[in-house]
């Protein structure tokens, strides 16, 4: 669903609805509501997807705990927020979009309190989006930042998962270099810290690494640096040659 929410907002609408309903597995009554607001916002209908989405946000809140007794995370709830957002978008309410979209990572970082699993992965592409096509960018840095220490301070400073924030965090500044190249020494710092947490957790030379390296090689090229951007990607090739390589047992 977060992948078609960004289709979408790059105008690629076939693309968009090849992707999964947001209604798969979820309680017949918010199916409901999720197809329906889903069916207003291909229909362009977006007051009518915008009310729909605001009632499925409400029936979450008034059922996390399903007759099941599977209790409806956190993520269940900041995918609507997203999805508000961009109908919030749509209609030309760019302030109450950017809340919107910011409340939806607000409400994760609050649940890290009493369910610590929820700061595993965060979702920053719709308020990502949003600064870029505003001219914005360096609006999400802090908000990237704060998450980060936040997933530090509660799953430890060499966490994958914070190896993955700081990527994302690190290809906003890459992108921010394309205008000032200050940017990308702040890049490539993101970039060396994230691989270093890789090599604690997976050693250097296996295929969790290539993520981090593949991004890193991809800043170094673009800083024009391309003999160490070489030696990056024939350590790349490595580990690519040798997880194709046939085991024998």
């Amino acid at each position: 669903m977060q992948l078609a929410q960004l289709y979408r907002s790059e105008g690629r609408t076939a693309q968009a609805e090849q992707q999964p309903s947001i209604t798969m597995g979820t309680p017949s009554e918010l199916a409901r509501l999720d197809s329906a607001a889903e069916q207003y916002e291909k229909d362009a209908l977006y007051s009518q997807a915008e009310a729909t989405y605001r009632q499925a946000i409400a029936w979450i809140e008034a059922n996390r705990k399903l007759p099941t007794g599977i209790v409806l995370g956190v993520t269940s709830i900041t995918q609507r927020y997203n999805r508000l957002g961009a109908v919030l978008e749509e209609q030309g309410l760019n302030e109450q979009a950017e809340a919107t979209y910011r409340e939806a990572i607000e409400l994760q970082e609050a649940a890290s309190t009493e369910r610590p699993g929820s700061v595993y992965s965060f979702n920053f592409a719709p308020l990502l989006t949003f600064y870029r096509s505003h001219g914005r960018l360096s609006d999400i840095e802090p908000i990237i930042r704060k998450v980060l220490k936040l997933q530090e301070s509660i799953l430890g400073a060499n966490a994958p998962r914070v190896a993955d924030t700081l990527i994302e965090l690190a290809r906003v500044y890459e992108e921010e270099g394309r205008s000032n190249q200050a940017n990308y020494s702040e890049s490539e710092m993101l970039y060396q810290r994230a691989i270093q947490i890789e090599q604690v957790n997976n050693g250097s030379d296996t295929p969790q690494m290539l993520h981090a390296l593949m991004s890193y090689a991809g800043l170094l090229r673009e800083m024009h640096q391309d003999a160490r951007a070489a030696e990056v990607q024939a350590h790349i090739n490595a580990i690519q040659k040798e997880t194709e390589r046939p085991r024998i047992n």
